[in-house]
């Protein structure tokens, strides 16, 4: 299904009742949004841009982890919790120097803007997002980024 949500347009596909998206049952979900007639990288749990106000606090809300146990090629700090993750799963020959850098970058620099329930950000190529509670938990990973263009892409585990 295509909706408009706060960033612009996007597209999800759900095994639950697609109306029921927003309102605290969205099913298994997951989320792409659409620039320029492009579509980006899956958001899984969520719709890029939708203001999730309503409904299970667990799936409608971005919520940064609050353990960490895994360490990897260097480590971020969740600068709303101080939790720190490790940034793994590093695809297309990205390497931990970039990957680290790219993370900092989308979760300290103030400058940029974020958007909707996974506090996604889009810059230098990279769309950057942190999975909700529920999508963390069943996806092992706690942050997102890929540049799809490179074919490159990376994840912090908690």
């Amino acid at each position: 299904m295509t909706i408009q949500t706060e960033s612009g347009e996007s597209i999800f596909v759900t095994t639950g009742d697609p109306r029921q998206v927003g309102n605290g049952n969205p099913g298994g979900l997951i989320g792409f949004s659409i620039h320029d007639g492009t579509v980006g990288p899956p958001v899984i749990g969520g719709v890029p841009g939708f203001e999730y106000c309503s409904g299970n606090s667990s799936t409608s809300t971005s919520q940064l982890p609050t353990t960490s146990t895994s360490e990897g090629c260097g480590t971020i700090t969740y600068p709303e919790t101080g939790v720190v993750a490790s940034i793994d799963n590093l695809q297309g020959g990205v390497t931990c120097e970039v990957a680290l850098g790219i993370a900092e970058r989308y979760l300290n620099d103030t400058s940029l803007s974020h958007a909707g329930n996974t506090w996604s950000a889009e810059f230098d190529g990279w769309l950057c997002s942190v999975l909700t509670a529920t999508a963390s938990e069943l996806e092992g990973h706690s942050l997102e980024c890929a540049d799809r263009s490179r074919g490159i892409s990376f994840q912090a585990v908690p």
